[in-house]
């Protein structure tokens, strides 16, 4: 059972576009040359920005989509080193340990994953293996992020209940539809989360949360479901237009450390026209709080300059430091 504050905590969520930005080279990338302080330095200045509850940059299956590779050794060796290394840069607060989505985030695996038969159980074995890196660093809660379909969501609690993980929580991203594919049985968010946790077995407590690049469904998910539905929320830094506006802007962000000099100009001028205005940043910030969310925080393209304005509107809004604790 978890107890949640009326203000939320400070998430600081994935950033591995912050390191490509700053280093032109993936954090996978960092670890392979056994290059730590740079990864060492992001985490130190997230803390110093506000953050009060730590991501692990950690990595998932070596290929995603229906068939993921295998989750090498070296893999399995930089997830545990990169738990116990968060957990000493924020020693005074567990962080929770990340795992990429099976599936590709934009959806373009999902006529393929239509036709994979057993799919919860395909899920459930491609998470285990990097959740398990993740427990024997030290770890105890878990976060599947950016998930958009409702059976591998099963699959990754059932990971997670099966490696030990004292809490599993499923941050979706949300469909043009608003809920997760493969999710019609369910009326809502908070019916998805009831039948979530009837899925695990032992002592795993089952959140869920919203993240990535839909801010209105992020908003529209949170003001539609009852207080305590979502765990934490995390849009992207910006909002990008869907369609051919924003096909440019997806296209020089997926070249990441590849970007040449002019391109990396013309993303960063892309990234700061589409900017989540701050007035639409404290009306989510807002109705977080109304609604009892844990955790708050920005996901893909933020930076920890982001992060401190973040916090700092924070520290502007009431609190009440009495927890409040959600039915289970």
């Amino acid at each position: 059972m978890t107890s949640r504050l009326t203000q939320p905590h400070l998430l600081s969520g994935p950033f591995g576009s912050y390191i490509n930005d700053r280093h032109h080279m993936s954090v996978e990338e960092l670890f392979r040359r056994e290059e730590i302080d740079p990864i060492r330095a992001a985490l130190r200045e997230y803390r110093a920005s506000g953050v009060n509850q730590s991501v692990t940059p950690t990595f998932g299956a070596s290929a995603r989509g229906t068939a993921p590779g295998p989750f090498t050794s070296d893999k399995k060796r930089w997830n545990t080193e990169a738990a116990f290394l968060t957990q000493l840069e924020f020693p005074n607060k567990l962080p929770f340990g990340s795992v990429a989505p099976l599936l590709d985030t934009c959806g373009h695996d999902d006529r393929a994953w239509a036709m994979v038969q057993h799919q919860v159980e395909v899920a459930r074995r491609a998470h285990t293996p990097q959740i398990q890196a993740l427990y024997d660093g030290g770890i105890r809660s878990v976060l599947a992020e950016a998930v958009h379909d409702y059976y591998e969501a099963i699959g990754f609690v059932k990971a997670a209940s099966d490696t030990g993980m004292h809490r599993a929580i499923v941050s979706f991203q949300p469909t043009k539809k608003g809920m997760p594919r493969n999710s019609e049985t369910c009326l809502s968010y908070n019916d998805i989360l009831d039948r979530l946790r009837l899925q695990h077995s032992g002592n795993t407590h089952v959140d869920i949360g919203l993240n990535c690049d839909n801010y209105d469904g992020i908003h529209d998910a949170l003001d539609g479901n009852p207080a305590g539905t979502f765990a934490l929320v995390y849009p992207n830094q910006c909002a990008v237009p869907a369609g051919s506006d924003g096909e440019r802007f997806w296209e020089l962000a997926n070249k990441n450390h590849e970007r040449t000099q002019i391109e990396e100009k013309e993303f960063q001028k892309l990234r700061l026209s589409y900017a989540i205005p701050q007035t639409r940043i404290l009306q989510l910030l807002t109705l977080a709080q109304k609604n009892l969310v844990e955790c708050v925080g920005f996901c893909c393209g933020a930076t920890p300059e982001h992060t401190r304005q973040l916090h700092q509107m924070l520290q502007a809004m009431p609190s009440d430091a009495q927890p409040v604790t959600p039915s289970v």
